[in-house]
């Protein structure tokens, strides 16, 4: 079903996916919270009739040289969204998810017992077989404090002229009150299964394409982190990765495998030696070092962000073959 604030008409050109994915990969982190990162990088690969794409959209997530841009201002007289390839040009522009919108609680007297999040996940045809230039997933994520409420998810294909699929009403195994961790903490996608990482339970939600079923990842349980400052990624193999932050130290854990698997902790980093040819004496009393989560996390590596009083703020990548880290370039 189509929203009434949704264009009239969609406009779906196909997307052929990029094969110099990895050009991509760390330059674009998309996500809501990276909108500043994403832009300053995305925009110089905009030709001129699509420079004007990131005033009217935000990048929610990326996939194999693909974002998924959504309108910034769901009050104007367009109310959509939008696939666009970075090596071709191409755009595909479809309404938003109406019946996984509908009904939600922020329009509830009891706001304060209830969380409430939409997540995307983007799959490519050259990445994911998925029979399709580009197949998304949207998943409206509600838990009451006493109470768990189903999983509505609704998903749309490039084949399918760009009409989003029925909403199901899914199993949600979670306990309540849990949520994937704040807006901007990024949707992985492995072999088929969307991943999301809950807070308060500790636990990571699934979501098989295939089957339509839902599943529960407990994390590591003997661990010294908390869900907060911690972020899913995937490892260059494939498998998926739990990436934790304690003040300097960086933790690496691996699911042998998924789902059913064992954690096993990969690997420590200690990010001081790095820091210290970054920082001024001066400013390493006023830093901190957050993960950053990104929209595309196949490529093996660790996406960081550094903070540092007075406004300095640079991006660090950590290669997980090499454990090298690096500066990412703003130019």
């Amino acid at each position: 079903m189509q929203d009434a604030d949704a264009p009239n008409a969609l406009d779906v050109h196909p997307i052929v996916t990029s094969s110099h994915r990895s050009t991509f990969r760390l330059l674009h982190p998309a996500t809501p919270a990276t909108v500043s990162l994403a832009a300053g990088h995305l925009a110089p690969f905009l030709s001129r009739t699509t420079a004007g794409l990131l005033e009217r959209y935000r990048p929610l997530t990326s996939r194999g040289g693909l974002v998924l841009l959504e309108r910034w201002c769901v009050n104007m007289s367009r109310w959509d969204m939008c696939v666009y390839d970075l090596m071709t040009n191409n755009r595909a522009f479809f309404p938003l998810p109406s019946e996984v919108r509908s009904g939600r609680y922020e329009h509830r007297s009891d706001l304060l017992d209830v969380n409430h999040l939409i997540k995307y996940a983007l799959l490519t045809v050259a990445d994911d077989g998925v029979g399709s230039s580009f197949f998304i997933v949207a998943a409206a994520i509600i838990n009451r404090v006493n109470e768990r409420v189903a999983l509505r998810v609704q998903t749309l294909s490039s084949a399918d002229g760009g009409e989003w699929g029925p909403v199901a009403y899914l199993n949600n195994p979670a306990r309540p009150w849990s949520v994937p961790l704040h807006h901007d903490n990024a949707t992985v996608v492995i072999d088929g299964v969307v991943h999301w990482l809950l807070v308060l339970s500790n636990d990571i939600l699934t979501y098989n394409i295939s089957t339509a079923t839902t599943g529960l990842i407990r994390l590591p349980v003997d661990a010294n982190y908390r869900v907060s400052d911690s972020c899913l990624g995937s490892s260059p193999d494939g498998k998926l990765c739990l990436f934790t932050m304690d003040g300097h130290t960086l933790s690496i854990w691996l699911l042998s495998e998924s789902p059913g698997g064992a954690w096993m902790w990969r690997a420590v980093v200690d990010m001081k030696v790095t820091l210290r040819s970054l920082l001024s004496l001066k400013e390493w009393d006023n830093h901190w070092i957050v993960l950053e989560s990104y929209g595309d996390q196949r490529s093996g590596a660790v996406l960081l962000r550094l903070l540092v009083a007075g406004g300095r703020n640079e991006l660090l990548v950590l290669d997980m073959e090499t454990m090298q880290t690096r500066r990412i370039d703003k130019s």
